[in-house]
């Protein structure tokens, strides 16, 4: 995911995302999203209502280390994978739901998508993506 995007969505979420710039055992978000943009608007719809609940406990004192916490977000098996500590139910069923959403979503422009095989290479496309998508 290109820089801008991945800005937007540290700033909108500084909770979630606190431990952005660490290289530490708390995470691999410090890679950056490990997926192309086109699950831009998953992630961040995702991140928001995230960011919410996060900013909910944080309210009613529920210490940082407690509050959830984005350790990574990728592609893996043509979907998204959004990985969370501190998590909840609520929140589980949030990821799975935009993890569903992906495998319908071209993940280079955004738009319906699904999966497609070219050459033994698999990716969840639209068929404008899949004209062009590299071999």
């Amino acid at each position: 995911m290109d820089k801008s995007k991945s800005g937007k969505l540290f700033i909108r979420c500084p909770t979630i995302y606190r431990y952005r710039t660490e290289r530490t055992e708390r995470g691999l978000i410090w890679f950056g999203f490990e997926c192309n943009s086109g699950w831009f608007e998953i992630i961040y719809q995702l991140s928001i209502r995230i960011e919410d609940i996060a900013q909910k406990l944080k309210n009613a004192d529920e210490e940082d280390d407690k509050l959830p916490l984005v350790i990574q977000v990728k592609e893996k098996f043509n979907t998204l994978r959004f990985y969370v500590r501190n998590t909840s139910p609520n929140i589980q069923n949030l990821i799975s739901e935009a993890e569903a959403q992906s495998s319908q979503t071209c993940e280079k422009c955004g738009q319906k998508g699904a999966l497609k095989c070219r050459n033994g290479y698999y990716a969840t496309l639209c068929s404008a993506c899949e004209i062009c998508h590299d071999d």
